[in-house]
This record gives C-alpha cells, sequence and structure tokens, in this order.
C-alpha cells in the first residue's frame, strides 16, 4: 500500500474519530442533563404529591428528612415506607417511565454509532486489502513474465510508498538482469568467435608443420635442405607459442585475473629501456626511433605499459616506417604517450577494426595474427586508460592516456 493511500486512509480514521468522539460527548452531555433534569422534576413531583397528602403539621418534621433522601443517589426507595404510612406508593410516582425508555433509546443510538463506525472502518480496511492484492497479483504476473523471459513489461511506478519502492526495485533489477543476459549471451558469442578465430589461425602453422614433417621424412633431400625445414619449422612453433601465451595474456586481462601494479616511474628511463629492446629491429629494417619527455613521471605498470607501446612500435615499423617519434607530454589530468610514424597508414575501412582480435589490414603481413593492437589496447584499458589512433597517407599517430 502507498503512502498516498495511507495518508487517506489516516485521514479518513482521523475524521471519522473526531466526530465519534463529538457526537459522544454531545449524547453524554445531553443524557446528563436529561438525567438531572428528570431527577429535579422526581423530586418536585414526589414533594408536591407528599405536601398535598401528608398533614401541615406533619410535613414540616419530615419535610427536610425526604429531601435529604432524595437528592442522595440510591436511597429513593429508602423514602417509600415514610410515604407508604400516607398511603403514597410506587405506583403514584411512575409518571417519568416514559423518560427511562428516552434515555434508553439515546443509549442505542450511541451504541448503533459505534457499530457503525467500526463497521466503516472495516469497509475502508477490506477496501485497502483488495487494493493491496489486486498489486500483488500484478507483481506476481510480472515476475511470471519476467521468468518466462519477457523484460518488455513495464513496471515503474511514480507513487510514493513501500510497495511502489518494491515495484521500482523489482523493474531495475529486471533491467540489470536483462543486461546481465545481453552481456553473456554477448561474452558466449564472443568466445565462440575467438574459438573459431583461434582455430582458423592455429590451422595454417599446423598445416605448415604437417608439410615439413612429410617432406622431413623423405630420404632423398639433401642435408643443407633438411636445416632450412627444421628452421622453417621452428619459426611456425614459435608462431604457435606465442599466439597461444599471447591469447591467455589477453584473456587474463579481460577478466582481472591479472592485477595491473600501478605505481610511480620514470618516463625518460622506460622509453629509453624500449628504444634499446628495438635497436636490432631497427638496424634490420633502418628505422630510427626518437624520444621527447615532457612529463618526467608517469603512473603506470612497466613492464605491461612497455609491452603495449612495444607493440605499437612492432606494427608501425612492420607497416615500412623509417622514422618513429615516441613523446610524453604534460596534462594536468593524464599522462599522454604518441607514438608516431610514417608508414603505410591505415585506410578509412579498417579504421574501426584495427583493435579488434585477429583483424588483418589489407596491407598486413601474412604471418600476421592480427593481435598486437588488440593486446595493447587491453592493457591499457586494464589500467583504466584509453588508446585511440589517427592516420592518413603520410603515417599515424597512437594516444595512449593513462590517468594520473
Amino acid at each position: 500500500m502507498n503512502n498516498q493511500l495511507k495518508r487517506r486512509w489516516k485521514m479518513i480514521l482521523l475524521i471519522e474519530s473526531m466526530v465519534f468522539i463529538i457526537i459522544s460527548i454531545a449524547f453524554a452531555i445531553y443524557i446528563t442533563h436529561i438525567y438531572e433534569q428528570y431527577q429535579y422534576n422526581w423530586i418536585n413531583h414526589m414533594m408536591q404529591t407528599a405536601k398535598e397528602v401528608i398533614p401541615e403539621e406533619e410535613w414540616k418534621q419530615i419535610e427536610e428528612k425526604l429531601v435529604q433522601s432524595f437528592i442522595k443517589e440510591g436511597e429513593q426507595k429508602q423514602s417509600f415506607p415514610i410515604l407508604q404510612n400516607y398511603g403514597i406508593t410506587a405506583e403514584n410516582i411512575n409518571e417519568n417511565a416514559s423518560l427511562h425508555i428516552y434515555i434508553y433509546q439515546i443509549w442505542a443510538i450511541e451504541v448503533a454509532l459505534i457499530l457503525c463506525f467500526i463497521l466503516g472502518n472495516i469497509a475502508i480496511y477490506v477496501h485497502f486489502q483488495k487494493r493491496q492484492n489486486k498489486d500483488l497479483e500484478q507483481l506476481d504476473k510480472y515476475c511470471k513474465e519476467i521468468l518466462k523471459g519477457n523484460y518488455t513489461i513495464s513496471l515503474q511506478d511514480e507513487n510514493e510508498g513501500n510497495f511502489s519502492i518494491l515495484k521500482n526495485d523489482i523493474y531495475d533489477m529486471t533491467v540489470m538482469l536483462k543486461q546481465t543476459n545481453e552481456f553473456l549471451k554477448k561474452k558466449n558469442e564472443d568466445t565462440e568467435n575467438l574459438i573459431a578465430d583461434i582455430s582458423h589461425q592455429l590451422k595454417t602453422p599446423l598445416t605448415s608443420l604437417n608439410m615439413i614433417h612429410d617432406v622431413l621424412e623423405m630420404q632423398n633431400i639433401s642435408e643443407e635442405k633438411r636445416r632450412e625445414l627444421l628452421q622453417e619449422m621452428q619459426k611456425e612453433l614459435d608462431k604457435i607459442a606465442w599466439l597461444i601465451k599471447t591469447l591467455l595474456q589477453i584473456a587474463k586481462l579481460d577478466s582481472r585475473t591479472i592485477v595491473l601494479q600501478k605505481q610511480q616511474e620514470s618516463t625518460t628511463e622506460m622509453l629509453e629501456e624500449l628504444q634499446q629492446n628495438f635497436a636490432p629491429l631497427c638496424m634490420q629494417y633502418h628505422a630510427e626511433i626518437t624520444i621527447t619527455i615532457e612529463q618526467k613521471q608517469i603512473i603506470c605498470d612497466k613492464k605491461w605499459t612497455l609491452e603495449a607501446i612495444s607493440n605499437i612500435v612492432k606494427n608501425a615499423i612492420e607497416h615500412k616506417s623509417t622514422k618513429i617519434n615516441i613523446q610524453a607530454i604534460e596534462n594536468p589530468f593524464y599522462t599522454m604517450i604518441t607514438v608516431q610514424d610514417n608508414g603505410e597508414g591505415i585506410s578509412k575501412e579498417d579504421m574501426p577494426h584495427i583493435f579488434e582480435r585477429f583483424y588483418k589490414a589489407k596491407n598486413s603481413k601474412t604471418n600476421s595474427l592480427g593481435l598486437g593492437l588488440a593486446f595493447a589496447k587491453s592493457i591499457i584499458e586494464n589500467q583504466e586508460g584509453r588508446i585511440e589512433v589517427k592516420s592518413s597517407k603520410e603515417g599515424s599517430i597512437f594516444f595512449i592516456k593513462l590517468p594520473k
């Protein structure tokens, strides 16, 4: 039952109670007045009757005694023996018997009013109980529909009160349940897609390994060819190992199994370490990495943040970038690291998908697995950061924003 109905019910009960009390007081005053008038008239009648019958000389002796006995409650009957000596009996004073009947009628009316008051309250209670039962039936029907998977029914209630709060809470819980089911459904779809992608990615190296194995079993191949095939086999095995390791790391990051330890690090030391790690690859591809540092300190997990930036740099080098500039920019709200290259750029068609797992752009290498940028995104977002990209024919620029 909501507060509005409760207030209405309380107001009705209050008005009924006040009316009942006023009527009761009025009846009590009226009955008291009638009774006093009755007593007064009765005494006068008795005295007048007695005075007419009793001789005057005797009247003066018993008058005061009779008045006192009439006034004292319950002693009127004690006066009858005195009066009977003069021939006055109870039948002589029953003229006011109708007054008793009138008083009884008044009391009957008051009792009837009390019964009406009680019955009215019972009727109000039954009415509101029916309203509450109706709401409960509606709530029960709604819950059954939810159990059937029907989330389209609205149960929002703009009234006030505990029952309305309960209805709104159930509605909010329903919305949350719907969102959870949609989230789990999407997760199941993502898991199915992930398994399909893993199967597809593993299929190519496994096929290559089977072919190499068949060739190695041939007896007429040279030792030099055998070594080449073994090296090729090792590459394919390394690719499988890297694929499995990366997928496990991404899965752990997404499920928050891996907790990144954020602490204050030297931006200079971190980026110089990255520059040294890429020195051999830069020599191989004739690329150059330059560092510009404005923000001296950064709050992050150094190991994983380096992994994320490394994936971006590696992706840039593989796409024919010869100049890569890494810059740490100072900002009142976050630390921003930008990775800018002069490579092939990213097409408009590929731009919305480059952070998706196993997505390969048109200009990707044949041995690319499409996990590097997805891995980088998981690492940055796991630190409550964001990663964005802009690209043109002159190259691409990645923005990594980590909160302070």
